[in-house]
């Protein structure tokens, strides 16, 4: 962890200070001159107040004052552009944040704009960057409003849920045509460091429906070219295959939009294994048809 202003690396300045020593000698040379064109100045205002001199001789010194005050500004910021070089080869913290494994070791030849000496990331608060889809955008755009935070929480890759809550921040101006989908950023605490720029989470979004809505076990899904289907169990205790319009996703549910109604038997375990049409037999029933055709002991 370092603070905004902590120095982080130093590139040698034996250049740096010669060139702030040569831009303060020109500028030294300038500014005599321009003293001397001042004087030469004053001398012939003198003598033209009374017709002693041609005025083609004043007009050139006042040509000299203008040109010499113009090399007093070039040097001037010459002068300003060398001490900038010399104070940026002491590489600052630009904001607090943590700093990464240094990408160069000492001695080494670093160029501008090309080399990479570390990564900074701003830690606490940290910011999260999701899509999400464009029928959803008046929903996000009530919770930027809002700035609840108790709509969203964080599952960490380990499985364990993430002790912060985090708020919409930031929604991007424009969907992406080729998605579908636009930009939206949450931010949240990170006083412990458990989250690292660059992580993968899984986001979960608290929503409410209207309605009630059918939801099954999302591992009795499976999908078929693109399209999402299910197994039931109708009347006739025989699987049929069923294609259905997913909704959100929830743990390890999902909501299921059309293609089963409520009540239904589906196939949750194996349904790869199954084929459409063949008759089935839940685990209740099959247990008991195995006790009653098991032999008695004595």
């Amino acid at each position: 962890m370092v603070s905004k202003g902590q120095a982080l690396y130093e590139i040698d300045g034996t250049r740096y200070n010669a060139a702030v020593q040569q831009a303060k000698a020109s500028l030294q040379v300038a500014q005599t001159d321009l003293d001397r064109q001042k004087r030469d100045l004053a001398r012939y205002q003198t003598l033209a107040d009374k017709d002693a001199i041609a005025k083609q001789v004043f007009d050139n010194a006042v040509s000299n004052v203008a040109a010499s005050q113009a090399q007093v500004e070039s040097a001037r910021a010459a002068l300003i552009t060398a001490n900038t070089n010399l104070s940026r080869s002491t590489i600052r913290a630009p904001f607090a944040g943590n700093v990464g494994i240094s990408q160069v070791r000492l001695g080494a030849l670093v160029s501008p704009g090309t080399t990479l000496l570390n990564t900074l990331s701003s830690t606490s608060p940290i910011a999260i960057e999701f899509q999400v889809n464009e029928k959803d955008i008046n929903k996000f755009v009530q919770m930027q409003s809002s700035r609840s935070s108790s709509d969203l929480s964080l599952l960490l890759p380990d499985g364990s849920t993430y002790e912060g809550k985090g708020s919409i921040t930031t929604i991007d101006r424009a969907v992406d045509p080729a998605t579908g989908t636009i930009k939206v950023r949450a931010t949240f605490p990170n006083s412990s460091n458990a989250l690292r720029a660059a992580l993968n989470i899984t986001m979960n979004v608290s929503t409410t429906s209207a309605t009630e809505e059918v939801v099954v076990p999302y591992k009795a899904i499976f999908e078929q070219l693109g399209v999402f289907n299910l197994y039931a169990v109708n009347d006739s205790s025989k699987a049929e295959i069923r294609q259905v319009q997913l909704g959100i996703k929830a743990g390890d549910k999902i909501v299921i939009k059309e293609g089963v109604k409520d009540g239904e038997k589906i196939i949750v375990d194996g349904a790869m294994n199954v084929q459409n049409g063949v008759k089935v037999v839940d685990a209740a029933t099959a247990a008991q048809q195995a006790a009653k055709g098991a032999p008695q002991g004595k």
